[in-house]
């Protein structure tokens, strides 16, 4: 049991993933991207953008003009919205607000 906890950690390390070893690993967005297949590089920035409409904020550290990427707590809050979607995308499970009618 020990021998597979250790070995499991050392892949781990291996991969430079953090999973059960209590360590957050912030990455930059080209860092994400270059890491992960999904999403691109634009649509990550369009998450951003509207990550307080999507309920994807709790992934994303801000540090002044750089923003920094929780990937397990991104892919774990896709995973949220996707059982909560019918059709499985992210902006399907978003309330858009009504556009304003022009007064003139």
């Amino acid at each position: 049991m020990i021998e597979t906890m250790e070995a499991e950690k050392a892949s781990l390390l291996r991969t430079g993933e953090s999973n059960n070893l209590g360590v957050v690993q912030l990455l930059t967005i080209k860092q994400f991207c270059s890491r992960f297949p999904w999403p691109s590089e634009s649509a990550m920035r369009s998450y951003i953008y509207r990550a307080k409409l999507l309920g994807l904020e709790e992934a994303f550290v801000r540090l002044r003009r750089r923003v920094l990427i929780d990937a397990n707590k991104f892919f774990e809050l896709v995973k949220q919205l996707n059982s909560r979607s019918n059709q499985g995308g992210l902006y399907e499970t978003t309330q858009y607000p009504e556009k304003r009618k022009n007064r003139f």
